[in-house]
């Protein structure tokens, strides 16, 4: 058997420091699509809700209702959503999170170093979880309380005619 050549890492840098780093590159990659993804699941069942409640939401404007006022009803709907969400994804996420990063730590011969779940990562994960919900709900929220209240009360159902 003939050697070639041999490449010396850096000092204190791991032999497998750029795997790990493109395996890192493409779970943030996953992650940001799945957030992305789940922000336009949230649009379309918002909207569904919304075209489902158009009546109720003219009711609310006639009896006195202002837009930020149905609005704050919607956002705090959402934010309820998200407390729900993240009180199911901060312990599956710890377990699973350290699940996977012992077994790439396994493959690569590597001690990881942090032990348990960090105050910044629940902090992470609390504020994505109330905030992205929130923010891609509330333009289709904003869009269904510009219908005037009178087009919502008198609009025909589909594929039923009101007499």
């Amino acid at each position: 058997m003939r050697v070639r050549g041999f490449d010396v890492n850096e000092r204190g840098e791991h032999w497998a420091a750029s795997t790990a780093s493109g395996v890192i590159f493409i779970l943030v990659l996953v992650g940001a699509a799945a957030l992305l993804l789940s922000g336009f699941l949230i649009v379309n069942v918002v909207n569904g809700l919304l075209l489902s409640q158009r009546r109720i939401i003219a009711v609310m404007k006639i009896v006195g209702g202002d837009r930020w006022q149905i609005m704050g009803v919607y956002m705090a709907m959402m934010a309820v959503l998200g407390a729900l969400a993240v009180m199911i994804a901060l312990p599956t996420s710890a377990v699973l999170g350290r699940t996977l990063a012992g077994f790439i730590a396994g493959v690569i011969n590597f001690d990881i170093a942090i032990d348990g779940f960090t105050w910044q990562i629940a902090a992470a994960e609390i504020f994505v979880a109330l905030f992205v919900p929130m923010a891609f709900a509330a333009w289709p929220i904003w869009s269904a309380l510009r219908v005037p209240a009178a087009e919502a009360i008198s609009d025909v159902e589909i594929g039923r005619a009101h007499v």
